[in-house]
């Protein structure tokens, strides 16, 4: 506790109790067989908190502070039932991913805990389990936003639901729906007037045994920490292409229904067995939106994505799902809980070298599954780095460099776009013929470097026109355009001529470079 003199329920509350004495009076009052025999319903609680080394038996002579605490309870055959609000009725449809559900509550005591659940066509579809009661507004309506979105599995766009809640307290513990039923359907926009979707191409190159046990959730915050409820959310089933170095990267899932303003994306693997469902547990692969794909110098700063006005497209938010392995076993802990539904492996489960590269399990080397479906070989698995390496993507991320800067011939070499940084005019003379010729290169940012893994070619990447303009002598008016030419450069010094110019040394001349 802080230094206060005084203690409340709001204590209880902090410390994850669901109300005062949320188990001790339901089990060993309200639901005593012979408390229940004798017609007894307890309405009112006296609490006595004492401070001091005194017994709460006795007389408090032996204690430094005593306070007691009456609680009201309703009686058993009055007990409140929640009022549903919203949605339902005038705002029954949701123009958004995700719904917000308000209710009422009556009664001498507040009812400190509550369930939700959404059913569509009769069959429950969520189930919020008892949580803590959201505080109430000036009128006493309590807000909820549960942690569901339209394409996440849960609720469908354009489908109608139905949905109840029940409260508790230490008291009443059983459940007591709200006997209003208010319909609603999913209406989320795409797009419109201040509303947007965000495309995310989602990458994973574990094991695919990883994969194939999980579902891929993706999520939007409004928060770089990913603190918070997301914002829009999707689940994706898992897909072996995802897992494809060479595969083309485009949108896998879209998030729907996010007003204009800048998210993060983050997705990983959702295990359905093992943990806590919907929620990115410690060991669960994981992986975000970040710099690795525009900011090579800080790879792994989020990113953010922006929504912007008037049903315009927002970028594609890539992102790559990486392993954990919160026991230094050297196994993927996604991989550990799928093959032994446990993360108490040691390192000796590591029993196999490839290739004198590094050391591998061989229950890892078999989850990985070639094209033709057959369970992978060291040689299988050094093939696939390779491949891995021949992406763009990778190579980007090993140079240092933007993706949009490195393309892979068909023969598997890598070539690097050097960022041309300045055209100079390196060179001016008079060839064999007499004929003035003026050179011009383009200095290149320094080249990447190949880490060992590429040969890096430098691609010319700047195209500027050079123009030769003559004047007899300085007293001439204009300048006389003799010579013009487009030139590429970046990948060597090009050269422009002006014919006829054997008597040049007694004229003058300039060259203008222009993009």
């Amino acid at each position: 506790m802080d230094q206060r003199s005084y203690f409340n329920e709001v204590d209880v509350l902090a410390n994850g109790e669901l109300d005062l004495d949320w188990s001790y009076f339901y089990d060993e009052v309200v639901n005593n067989a012979s408390v229940k025999s004798a017609g007894i319903d307890p309405i009112d609680v006296t609490y006595r908190i004492v401070l001091g080394n005194g017994s709460v038996d006795v007389a408090d002579t032996n204690n430094l502070f005593s306070i007691a605490t009456v609680r009201h309870f309703d009686v058993a055959n009055a007990r409140q039932i929640p009022e549903a609000l919203s949605p339902g009725g005038t705002d029954a449809i949701v123009y958004s991913a995700t719904p917000t559900f308000k209710w009422t509550m009556s009664g001498n005591n507040s009812y400190t805990a509550f369930k939700l659940q959404i059913s569509r066509n009769g069959a429950r579809v969520w189930d919020s389990g008892v949580l803590p009661a959201p505080a109430t507004d000036l009128d006493g309506v309590y807000s909820y936003t549960p942690p569901i979105c339209v394409g996440d599995g849960i609720l469908q766009n354009n489908a109608q639901y139905t949905w109840t809640v029940t409260m508790y307290n230490a008291k009443f513990r059983t459940d007591a729906w709200s006997t209003s039923v208010r319909p609603f359907r999913m209406s989320c926009p795409t797009s419109g007037i201040g509303i947007g979707s965000i495309g995310a191409c989602i990458r994973y190159f574990g094991p695919y045994s990883a994969m194939a046990a999980c579902l891929i959730r993706v999520e939007a915050f409004d928060t770089p920490d990913f603190s918070g409820q997301p914002k829009a959310s999707a689940t994706l089933n898992p897909n072996p292409s995802y897992g494809e170095p060479n595969t083309e990267h485009t949108i896998k899932v879209k998030l729907m229904g996010l007003p204009v303003g800048r998210y993060y994306i983050r997705a990983y693997l959702d295990n359905k067995s093992y943990g806590s469902f919907h929620v990115c547990d410690p060991w669960e692969s994981v992986g975000y939106a970040c710099g690795r794909e525009k900011n090579p110098g800080a790879p792994y700063v989020p990113t953010a994505v922006e929504v912007r006005d008037v049903n315009a497209v927002s970028d594609t938010a890539m992102v790559y799902i990486e392993d954990r392995d919160t026991n230094g076993n050297g196994l993927p802990d996604s991989w550990e809980v799928v093959q032994y539904k446990s993360l108490n492996r040691g390192s000796t489960d590591i029993d196999q070298t490839v290739a004198g590269a590094y050391a591998i399990s061989t229950k890892l080397v078999s989850s990985l599954s070639t094209p033709g479906g057959l369970k992978a070989t060291p040689a299988d698995i050094l093939r696939y780095i390779d491949a891995s390496f021949a992406s763009p993507e990778v190579a980007a991320l090993v140079l240092g460099v933007a993706p949009q800067q490195v393309s892979v011939t068909a023969t598997g070499a890598v070539m690097v776009e050097s960022e041309v940084t300045e055209v100079e005019i390196s060179e001016v003379a008079f060839d064999a013929s007499g004929n003035l010729v003026v050179k011009v290169d383009g200095k290149l940012a320094a080249t990447a470097d190949g880490k060992g893994i590429y040969d890096v070619v430098a691609e010319p990447t700047k195209t500027v026109t050079c123009s030769i303009y003559s004047k007899k002598t300085l007293e001439q008016a204009d300048w006389e355009l003799v010579a013009s030419k487009t030139i590429t450069v970046g990948g060597g010094a090009e050269s422009i001529a002006v014919p006829g110019a054997a008597g040049a040394a007694s004229g003058f001349y300039k060259a203008v470079i222009t993009k």
